[in-house]
């Protein structure tokens, strides 16, 4: 396969910083919480478990440090409790309060608008197929 050139390739990084941008835009007219709040209550929710800080950084692929600012604010807004583990008295579960499953509720649609306009305007074969390619780069990035 013949490489791309650095002009080329600056493009295509443009292109896909373009896109992020704006899907992430589409997310701003969430009121009382950020993306990336949304991000970890919808976590914690469909996993219908307790989960942990730090499984919630290895799925998140973030570091525990910006996850642990993120669950400082869901704590302070009350979205969220710490249950301490019986197993490990050290560590914690995180658990969805029932404020939180409201917010998550009332506020999903703005979350997921990129996501559901992508779809709609691509079609079902073409978005999968978009989703499929995300995955599968994704997948490349984290070798």
């Amino acid at each position: 396969m013949k490489e791309l050139n650095w002009i080329q390739m600056s493009d295509y990084m443009h292109t896909l910083q373009e896109f992020t941008r704006l899907a992430v835009l589409k997310q701003t007219e969430l009121t009382t919480a950020s993306a990336g709040e949304m991000d970890l209550l919808s976590r914690i929710y469909l996993l219908k478990s307790p989960v942990t800080p730090l499984q919630l950084s290895q799925q998140m692929k973030m570091k525990k440090s910006s996850i642990s600012r993120i669950i400082h604010h869901l704590l302070e807004k009350e979205l969220i409790i710490k249950q301490k583990n019986e197993l490990d008295g050290r560590s914690y579960h995180l658990i969805l309060t029932q404020k939180g499953q409201e917010q998550l509720k009332q506020h999903y649609e703005q979350f997921l608008t990129p996501i559901y306009l992508l779809y709609r305007k691509m079609g079902q074969e073409q978005f999968l197929e978009f989703i499929k390619n995300i995955q599968t780069a994704t997948c490349l990035l984290q070798e």
